[in-house]
């Protein structure tokens, strides 16, 4: 389950994810949000869907119209600090709580990238399957003693890749 603190309290933001290995490989994948009654799923090689409906990475170019959630923690604040304050204006972060709900809604086009540090593992194998079916790009990086993880559309990554370089 991710955001169990928001489901604690009652925050309408938490699904829960289920994901198929086979030989220590993520084959399929599924997340489902019941208060919307969205249900996720992947098989490798065979898409992405949300609800029999095909679904896509958005297309946005633009760091300056991009929705970009964080997955923020103590050690975490120091990495955006780092490399988004000068690029990214404020108003369009977005901090859920939930990195499953993140990750479906980027692979919905909801969002267009999400940053996430010291994630859970089991989370992230179970969303990269995900993100990858629907499109978007995966980097684990470094940064200060921190794992840190950046997903985005194609565009949004190469520009946020460019940023750290």
């Amino acid at each position: 389950m991710s955001g169990k603190e928001n489901f604690k309290r009652s925050i309408p933001i938490f699904s829960s994810s289920i994901s198929v290995f086979f030989n220590d490989k993520v084959i399929a994948s599924s997340i489902y949000d019941p208060l919307r009654n969205d249900f996720y799923f992947t098989e490798e090689g065979k898409g992405a869907f949300l609800n029999d409906h095909r679904i896509r990475v958005s297309n946005r170019k633009y760091l300056e119209n991009s929705l970009i959630s964080l997955q923020i923690n103590n050690s975490s604040f120091e990495i955006e600090k780092l490399f988004l304050k000068d690029h990214i204006p404020f108003k369009n972060f977005r901090i859920l709580n939930s990195s499953i709900v993140s990750m479906s809604w980027l692979c919905n086009g909801k969002l267009d990238c999400f940053i996430g540090t010291n994630m859970d593992k089991n989370l992230i194998l179970s969303s990269k399957l995900l993100l990858r079916e629907s499109g978007g790009f995966f980097l684990e990086a470094s940064l200060n003693k921190n794992n840190f993880f950046i997903c985005a559309n194609p565009i949004i990554h190469k520009k946020i890749i460019k940023i750290l370089n």
